[in-house]
């Protein structure tokens, strides 16, 4: 037999699951309008932008985050979980050295189209944020040590420090700036940046 102080009980949880719930929903529409406001080109979205595009009223956002560097932060959290399926190699370490140099440069140009616009606008108005940059160097960290597993059999032909200075090189060809270079010169024509980035990995694992 239940007692009125029991429902009660079960009555204030149920409020308090469901206010949990619908913030944790209003979040993550905060974030997903950032992410795709930044996709169409909006470089750094105000709280006004994401007030209107969200649907969230400016004093919501707020209460939600912080500050607008929290809030980017938890965005490039969520935008990397989105982005997790191109920064994974397919089938890595496995293959003839053509077909590995192959999938990488297509991984790591997929990963380029999509990921650009975002870091783009994390990199004008909030790089300098602690938090970020450390999402920053995790990321970095992680397509380094890709690299190192999917050429194994290569870099073993080097001693440590030759291994990791190929490694290095490798990667530097990958990195936000220079993969805008590479769009700049070539538009497009992702074959061409597919040329050139292939020719660069074979003549240092060579």
């Amino acid at each position: 037999m239940s007692t009125g102080t029991e429902t009660t009980t079960t009555t204030a949880e149920t409020t308090t699951d469901g206010r949990s719930l619908r913030r944790l929903r209003n979040r993550e529409r905060v974030l997903d309008a950032y992410l795709e406001l930044v996709t169409a080109g909006n470089r750094n979205p105000t709280v006004d932008d994401l007030a209107r595009y969200s649907g969230i009223s400016f004093r919501s956002i707020y209460r939600y985050f912080s500050s607008t560097s929290e809030l980017v932060a938890d965005a490039l959290d969520r935008g990397l979980a989105q982005f997790r399926r191109d920064i994974s190699v397919p089938n890595e370490g496995v293959g003839p050295l053509a077909e590995r140099i192959n999938r990488l440069v297509d991984q790591r140009l997929a990963l380029y189209r999509r990921a650009a616009p975002f870091i783009s606008a994390a990199r004008s108005s909030h790089f300098d944020d602690d938090r970020i940059g450390e999402l920053f160097s995790q990321l970095r960290r992680t397509l380094g040590e890709q690299l190192g597993r999917h050429f194994a059999p290569e870099l073993e032909a080097f001693d440590d420090d030759e291994r990791q200075a190929r490694i290095a090189t490798i990667y530097f060809a990958f990195l936000y700036d220079s993969m805008s270079l590479l769009t700049d010169l070539y538009g497009d024509d992702d074959q061409a940046i597919r040329s050139v980035l292939a020719g660069h990995v074979r003549r240092q694992l060579s």
